[in-house]
C-alpha cells in the first residue's frame, strides 16, 4: 500500500475486510479491540503491547474500473489464503492410517450403488463398498475413493430400512479421516428404498387406489430386497474374523430429543445411543456415561432435558433437550439396565 509515497507491504492474513463506497476503497486491519472471529482464542493475537497497529486506510481511486478491481484482487487473494490455511490446519489433525491391503484372492463382500455421506465432491456420489483384509473400500465410477481400516472403527451399525426411506451402514470412527474437503469421525454408505421403487415404477405410470396399492406393494418389496442384501452383507463382513461386529438399533426403545439443533429420532444400540437417520449424526458411547441428570421434570411440562456427563471430564457434557416426558419411566429403565455403573439424577 502507498504510505507517504512508499509500498509498505502488509500481509493479506491481517486484513479483516474491505469495503467500497464511491470513489473511495477503505482497508479495516485485525488490531486489538476488534473482533476477529467469534470462536478463536484471541489471547495470543497480539503479543506484543508496545506495537502500534494500523486499524485502517482509506484511499481514494477515482477510475471506477480501477477500484473495483483492486476490491476483487484483494478478496480473491484473501480468500486464497484463508482456504490455504484452512486446510494445512485441517490435514495437521490428522492421523496416517496404514494402506489398505486389497483381498485378490476371490471375491470381497460387497455392495453396490451406495451413496456416502459426507459427499466426495458436494454432490450425490454414488459407487461400491469392498470389504478387503484390512479394511474397507468405496469407490466411483469416476475414480473416487475412501478407504476405511477396520482398526479405526470404534463402532459399527446396521440400521434397515423399517420405517425409514434409507437402509444405512455406519461407521464412527475413533480418528478422523478426510472425505472429499471434510474432516470426519461419521461414514455413511446408504440407499434410498423410495427413489429406488419409483425409479422401477416410473414407466406407465397411471392414476387410481389399484395404482396406489401397486405402488406400496412394490415399496415394501424394494425395502425387504435391501435389508436382505445389506444384512447379508454385515454377515459376512463379521464372518471374515477381523473382530468388527454391527449394532442394530432398538427402534421400540426410541424417543424424541434435540441433541444438536434438530429435533430427532434417537435409538439404543448394545453399546450406544444414535441418531444415525439425519446429518449431523449422533453417536454416544453408553460405557462412557457417568451420570444422567433429568432436568425440568414437573407435572406441568410436557418435555423435560437429558444431561449426560462423561467419565473423561475434558470433554463437555451432553445435552437431550426436549424430550416427551412420556418417554421418561422408559429412559430411566433403560439406564438402570443397560448402563450398570450410571447415576441417576433427577
Amino acid at each position: 500500500m502507498p504510505i507517504y509515497g512508499l509500498l509498505v507491504p502488509f500481509h493479506i492474513t491481517t486484513v479483516k475486510s474491505v469495503q467500497k463506497t464511491e470513489e473511495y476503497i477503505r482497508i479495516i486491519f485485525k488490531a486489538p479491540g476488534t473482533v476477529i472471529n467469534v470462536n478463536a482464542d484471541q489471547s495470543n493475537a497480539f503479543k506484543d503491547p508496545q506495537a502500534v497497529y494500523v486499524k485502517e486506510v482509506t484511499f481514494r481511486v477515482p477510475n471506477a474500473r480501477a477500484l473495483s478491481n483492486h476490491l476483487r484482487l484483494i478478496n480473491e487473494l484473501k480468500k486464497r489464503v484463508t482456504a490455504r490455511e484452512s486446510e494445512k490446519e485441517t490435514l495437521a489433525g490428522l492421523k496416517v492410517q496404514e494402506e489398505l491391503q486389497v483381498t485378490l484372492r476371490g471375491k470381497p463382500p460387497k455392495l453396490s450403488t451406495l451413496s456416502i455421506r459426507p459427499t466426495l465432491g458436494g454432490r450425490k456420489t454414488v459407487g461400491t463398498l469392498e470389504a478387503h483384509q484390512n479394511g474397507f473400500r468405496f469407490f466411483t465410477a469416476k475414480k473416487g475413493k475412501v478407504d476405511i481400516i477396520y482398526k479405526n472403527i470404534k463402532h459399527a451399525f446396521f440400521q434397515p430400512a423399517e420405517k425409514e426411506l434409507i437402509v444405512l451402514i455406519h461407521f464412527r470412527l475413533h480418528n478422523a479421516i478426510m472425505i472429499g474437503k471434510k474432516k470426519t469421525l461419521d461414514v455413511q454408505f446408504f440407499t434410498e428404498v423410495m427413489e429406488v421403487s419409483q425409479a422401477l415404477g416410473s414407466v406407465n405410470r397411471r392414476h387410481g387406489d389399484a395404482e396406489e396399492l401397486e405402488d406400496e406393494q412394490r415399496e415394501r418389496e424394494m425395502r425387504n430386497k435391501l435389508n436382505a442384501e445389506f444384512q447379508n452383507f454385515v454377515k459376512k463382513v463379521e464372518e471374515l474374523g477381523v473382530g468388527l461386529e454391527f449394532d442394530i438399533p432398538y427402534r421400540e426403545l426410541g424417543f424424541y430429543g434435540v441433541p444438536e439443533r434438530n429435533n430427532v429420532f434417537l435409538q439404543p444400540t448394545v453399546h450406544c445411543l444414535v441418531n444415525l437417520t439425519e446429518s449431523p449424526f449422533f453417536a454416544l458411547t453408553l460405557d462412557e456415561i457417568e451420570i444422567a441428570y433429568f432436568e425440568r421434570v414437573r407435572f406441568s411440562l410436557r418435555n423435560f432435558d437429558l444431561v449426560l456427563v462423561l467419565k473423561d471430564w475434558s470433554k463437555p457434557v451432553v445435552h437431550l433437550n426436549a424430550v416427551p416426558v412420556e418417554s421418561l419411566e422408559m429412559i430411566k429403565e433403560w439406564l438402570e439396565y443397560v448402563v450398570a455403573t450410571v447415576n441417576i439424577l433427577s
